[in-house]
């Protein structure tokens, strides 16, 4: 992704903190929810496939982060309970989305 792009970060505690520090890019990540002890706790985007569609669009969400079993058949990249989705790869609710693949220049060569 480009630098300005934003990504929809999904906040369960303050571990979010380190996905947008070790993105390089903390300003374009947007936090799913605050979790400010000052204030109520927002639902998250995260529960619903129409409240998750709904904050995508809201802020122009190029791609999502967060955990598998919120995403559920739309984390078509990553191995284990955290995955990254890009919006424009998910898949419709229920159907089953497009592998995930390398760029060709990380490609292993054919044997």
């Amino acid at each position: 992704m480009r630098p300005g792009q934003k990504v929809l970060a999904e906040v369960t505690d303050y571990g979010y903190l380190a996905i947008l520090a070790g993105s390089g890019r903390p300003e374009d990540f947007i936090p799913d929810r605050s979790l400010d002890p000052r204030t109520t706790l927002a639902r998250s985007s995260f529960e619903s496939v129409a409240l998750l569609d709904a904050r995508v669009d809201e802020i122009g969400a190029r791609a999502v982060v967060g955990r598998r079993s919120m995403l559920g058949s739309r984390c078509p990249i990553g191995d284990g309970e955290i995955c990254w989705a890009p919006v424009d790869r998910w898949a419709p609710a229920g159907a089953q989305p497009p592998p995930a693949q390398l760029p060709p220049a990380q490609l292993s060569p054919a044997p």
